[in-house]
């Protein structure tokens, strides 16, 4: 498996995983977000990067990684890992941790000293990923919904 960047070719893979990832979009917002993401390849501050598993141009896992302002009023950049994913049908444990290893040397590359990521509570196996690869807990948020 080779961790490189998306490509123009990839976008049936591309869209096929971010799918999988984020059901609730429908096809204009796939579509439309992933061609913002074409036209702005190399302006500074996103990247996607894929898990190319050297057949058929079939894609095992992709992350998608932002450079932005420190929420906590700091002067510093910081990544963020937006979304990963990795298909089930291929080792899932393996390439989430190539993906999350590769997105910090990128981000590591942009002059930031930090790389973050939120993942739900019951995403356990991410959370697991996360933390072998040196993340810590800052914090743990509860959210409520109140139906009107």
């Amino acid at each position: 498996m080779i961790i490189r960047d998306v490509e123009q070719a990839d976008s049936r893979e591309w869209y096929r995983l971010r799918a999988m990832l984020w059901p609730e979009c429908d096809d204009a917002q796939h579509t439309e977000q992933m061609e913002g993401y074409y036209q702005a390849a190399d302006a500074p501050g996103y990247r996607v990067l894929v898990a190319d598993t050297g057949r058929d141009r079939k894609l095992a896992g992709f992350v998608e990684i932002g450079i932005f302002e420190d929420e906590n009023g700091g002067k510093q950049k910081v990544g963020w890992i937006m979304g990963i994913f990795a298909d089930p049908a291929y080792a899932v444990s393996e390439t989430t941790m190539a993906l999350i290893e590769s997105a910090g040397e990128w981000v590591r590359a942009q002059s930031c000293t930090e790389l973050r990521a939120k993942c739900p509570a019951t995403e356990t196996a991410l959370a697991g990923a996360y933390q072998r690869s040196a993340f810590r807990v800052r914090e743990t948020t509860i959210e409520f919904v109140k139906t009107l």
